[in-house]
Order: C-alpha cells, then structure tokens, then sequence
C-alpha cells in the first residue's frame, strides 16, 4: 500500500468491510430460516457459498471454474468440520460394483464392513473414513494401479463432493433436492445406513436408494466457518484488504450491482 494516500486506503477498507457486512447479514438471515424450510436453506447456502467462492479465488488467483471455487471456499472450513473430507464408503462400495470393479469393492466389503451387496454391514462397518486414511490403507494393501483407482474414484465420494453433485446442482438449476435432508437432526452427517437409509426388504441396495442424509445445520455451519476465515484473513492484512478491493471493482464491473458505501449522514 506504499504511496497511497490515506482517502484511498480508507476507501477500500471502507468497501470491503460493506461487502463481508452484507454477506453477514445474508448468512445470518439463512441461519433463522425455521427448520420446516429446509430447501430454502439449503438452497441459500449453495448460492452464497458459490457466490463467495467466486469472490474468494479471484482474490486469491485460484481456480475459476463453477466446481472448483465452491469446493475451494467449503474446504475453509474443513479443519472445523473434518468430515467435509471424509469418504462415504456405502456409496464408493456401490459405485465400484456397479463400475465392475469387483476388486476394490470386495476390499471395501472386506476392510470397512460394507458389503452392500448382501445388504450385510457386519462388526468392521466404518460408515466414512477420511480420504487420507482410505488411501493410506489401500497404498499399503493394493497394487499401485489398484490404489490409484481407488483414490480417483473415492474423491467422487467425500462430502464436500456429494454436496456439490446431489445437492448444490440440483437445488440451484432444477429447484429440488436429489436426496432428502431430513434423515438426521444431529450437527454432522451420519451414513450408517442401518440408522439413516430405509432400503426396501427383500430388495438389493441400489446407489439411487442408498441416501446420504447431511444435516442442514452442516452445511450453515460449514458456510459461517468457511465466511468468517475469509473474513478475518482479508481483514488483518493491507495488503489483502487493497486485493479484495481490486477484486470487488473488477467483478462488479461485470453486474449493475456494485458494493458501493452507502452514503455517510453528516
């Protein structure tokens, strides 16, 4: 910020600290909404967190693409809520026997105790495992091409993935969810699918069926984690005060919407 004059400085704090406030208010307003309207706020928090993404990466010269921006700012908050990194095993066991990879499906029956063929969770069943762990054990236990497979094909199924695919996609472009989100009230998703999936008798498990059920109080939390480190992080520095300054001028260019400073009452 050497040179700048202080009107300028002050400025663009100013215009900064006007843009987190309205998302803060947004993001507050998400957190009332009453339980029975879950899809609002379900829908609400896809939006802003798309939304911030955008404004997140461009500051910080990340990634551009719709995807990687909204994964990219939810991961934020992954140290507060490790399970954004997890690994739902049901649905990887399922995907991998559908795929006709039989190999690693077996091990994931076989290591985690989800053979979801049978319709059988027996005494090893781990419902989600982190990624680093899954890999870990299939580094130590499959051949390389095999562990490879697996980690390509188990990034489709961490939770920040699954929220991106069955729920900010569908909630934002068709108006619904793929899955419902009412199998759990508790604070974290919980994937037993003994405790949150009703499988028909009689019926093979089918991943269509097989229902990832995540709290919407998650995703609120993840959002107000993810915001108030993008926050906090831009805020203490000047010098990125001044790029989220450039990055707000540069993509509110784009709208008719800018986060102008209202107008001070003297």
């Amino acid at each position: 910020m050497t040179g700048k004059s202080p009107a300028l400085i002050q400025l663009q704090k100013e215009r900064v600290q006007h843009f987190f406030e309205v998302y803060s208010r947004r993001i507050d307003f998400i957190d009332s909404l009453c339980s029975e309207r879950n899809f609002e706020r379900v829908l609400l928090c896809c939006c802003c967190i798309d939304s911030l993404g955008k404004y997140y990466c461009e500051a910080h010269g990340l990634g551009t693409g719709n995807q990687e921006r909204f994964m990219t700012f939810l991961s934020l908050a992954q140290p507060k809520y490790p399970e954004l990194d997890s690994v739902w095993i049901t649905g990887l066991e399922i995907s991998l026997r559908d795929a006709g990879e039989t190999d690693l499906a077996d091990y994931l029956a076989d290591k985690c105790g989800a053979n979801v063929s049978n319709l059988v969770w027996n005494e090893n069943y781990d419902p989600d495992l982190q990624k680093q762990e899954l890999e870990k054990r299939a580094s130590q236990d499959l051949p390389k091409d095999r562990a490879e497979r697996m980690k390509e094909t188990a990034t489709d199924f961490t939770y920040s993935k699954i929220i991106w695919r069955q729920y900010r996609n569908p909630s934002v472009h068709e108006g619904r969810f793929s899955h419902p989100w009412d199998y759990r009230n508790g604070p974290t998703p919980f994937t037993s699918v003994a405790n949150t999936v009703g499988i028909e008798k009689g019926k093979a498990a089918h991943y269509h069926r097989v229902q990832l059920g995540v709290p919407p109080t998650f995703l609120v939390g993840c959002l107000r984690e993810s915001f108030h480190l993008f926050q906090t992080g831009t805020t203490s520095s000047l010098k990125k005060m001044e790029d989220m300054y450039d990055t707000l001028r540069t993509i509110t260019q784009q709208g008719d919407y800018s986060f102008r400073v209202p107008a001070r009452v003297h």
